[in-house]
């Protein structure tokens, strides 16, 4: 009976053994996984495929309310090159300023309302382009704002979450050729400071 008690105890320690060896390399396997996260070179998102057929050229209309930044690093008419990647074809494009504003912006993510996939940290809408434009302070991350822009159909009404937040930013509207096919984008909204270079 002695024996028989060993027998059992030993078996079930090395039961218990192998099963923990295989959990901790399903563990190993799923840590590697998560450290293979596509981004691009510049550390800029990888560009929203969602929208990769659609006109993003924009109507040029400047929210009520937006005002010209007052010492913006590109002024009207300058030549700049493009270092986001919000749309494919986007990166890497030679563009024209034509605009600077000074306004907070903010990446969202949001469903569509004519029912299109989810769109992941969209970039960039600023106050002027929410329901609640007359803010003293900046959205915080987290928070949920009613959009007020009408770039991409489904957008427009839409309750989105801030996923990222750039205060007293200068943003650019730019007219810019696509890398990947024979395309000119005009009126694009919006560019951050930290996405265009000099030629």
């Amino acid at each position: 009976m002695k024996k028989y008690s060993y027998l059992t105890a030993a078996f079930t320690m090395s039961t218990a053994m192998i099963l923990s060896g295989c959990s901790g390399s399903d563990e190993e396997a799923s840590e590697d996984g998560e450290d293979i996260v596509e981004t691009a070179e510049s550390g800029n998102p990888q560009p929203n495929e969602a929208f990769s057929d659609i006109d993003i050229t924009g109507d040029g209309e400047i929210p009520e309310g937006l005002e010209m930044a007052e010492d913006p690093a590109f002024a009207e008419g300058d030549t700049v090159t493009i270092n986001a990647s919000h749309f494919p074809g986007m990166e890497g494009a030679e563009g024209t300023v034509v605009g600077a504003y000074q306004s907070n912006a903010y990446s969202i993510s949001y469903e569509p309302s004519d029912g299109g996939d989810m769109v992941e940290d969209y970039h960039w809408v600023i106050d002027e382009e929410t329901f609640s434009s007359s803010l003293e302070a900046p959205y915080e991350e987290g928070a949920e704002v009613e959009i007020t822009a009408q770039r991409v159909d489904g957008m427009y009404g839409v309750m989105a979450e801030i996923q990222s937040v750039q205060e007293d930013a200068t943003v650019y509207m730019v007219d810019f050729s696509l890398t990947d096919r024979e395309e000119t984008v005009l009126n694009y909204k919006w560019l951050a400071e930290d996405e265009l270079s000099a030629q």
